[in-house]
Parts: C-alpha cells; structure tokens; sequence
C-alpha cells in the first residue's frame, strides 16, 4: 500500500481492510471516529514544542510527588477538547527527544522510537467534562521486528475536567470495551 500523507489517513485506509484490525473493537468504528474529526497534524518544530510544553512544568528543583501529582491534576482540569472528536498527530521522534533534554534525561536512539503517534480524543456524548484518548503510532521507515508498522495502545486514556463528574467507563468487561476494545485507565477528582 503507498503511504498516506498523515497517520490518521494511513488508519482510516487500515479501516476498510475486510479483516479485523488487531486491538481495535470495529474497523467501521474507527473509520466514523477520523472521518468526523477535527484533525490537527503538527509540524517537526510545533512536535518538538509539545516535547516542552509536556515536560516543562515538571522541571523543578525539589519538585515532590505531592506537587507533581498537584501539577497532573490541576493540567487534568485544563484538559478540554475543541470539538466532539478530535485528531492530534505529530512527530513522536522530535518530541521525545526535546522532553529528554528538558527532563534532563540521556537521549536514546531516535530509531527506537516510532516516527509519528496520533491521538484519537473523544469527548463524551452526555458529559461534556468527560473525555477518552486512543494512542496509535505508525514508522513505516524501521522495522522493529513485531511484522507491524501501526501499534494501537493496549490501553485508552479516560478522565474528567472537573471534580463533580463521574466517569461513565467502567473497568473492561467483554461488554463494554471501548473503541479501540482495549483497557480504560481512568482518572478523575
């Protein structure tokens, strides 16, 4: 298959495969939730932006684990979306090393890293504080041994903007697995 010009392209083409894509609960869900979208793909330079704009607030000397944890939720609270669904893209590679150098950390082979990740962040339908993310990343330019050039994460992200609101996803059942059919890791007030 010739490569798409974005991540979510590639995935919205995965979606029409006729065989089911591993970890993802429906190919014709997916395909909906890109299709509908408000999609941002960031360029090399906006992507090692979001490698500070992540980790900068997290350099502080002295920095303990009650105000990390003070840091993450007052972010969590800040966390909205600008539409239902929406599409983030980037250069994880560019990221990854920018928040290695802010944190202070030794940098890592660039090639261990997948080249683009994209998150797939949902709002909820009846709770506007409610939200979802599904991480994918795709490298098409290094083989990592797996047979795979897209990686759905095993798990999805869910938390609330506020304090009051309870989150609607339970723990994983057969029943209510999520979009990508994988696990909810959830955080609220």
């Amino acid at each position: 298959m010739k490569n798409a010009p974005t991540l979510a392209d590639t995935l919205y083409r995965l979606s029409y495969r006729n065989e089911h894509i591993h970890g993802w609960s429906s190919n014709a869900a997916w395909r909906d939730a890109l299709r509908r979208a408000k999609k941002f793909v960031l360029d090399d330079e906006m992507s090692v932006f979001l490698g500070e704009l992540g980790s900068r607030a997290f350099v502080r000397e002295n920095m303990t684990v009650k105000s990390r944890n003070k840091t993450v939720d007052h972010l969590r609270m800040g966390a909205r979306l600008p539409s239902e669904i929406t599409w983030i893209e980037y250069n994880l590679r560019k990221c990854q090393t920018r928040t290695r150098e802010v944190l202070g950390q030794p940098p890592v082979d660039s090639m261990q890293i997948p080249e683009r990740e994209g998150w797939l962040l949902m709002r909820h339908p009846k709770i506007e504080t409610a939200f979802i993310a599904h991480i994918t990343s795709h490298d098409d330019q290094h083989d990592y041994g797996d047979g795979f050039q897209t990686w759905t994460f095993p798990i999805a992200l869910g938390w609330t903007a506020d304090t009051d609101s309870v989150l609607p996803w339970r723990p994983p059942t057969r029943a209510n697995l999520g979009l990508a059919g994988e696990r909810v890791v959830t955080r609220s007030g």
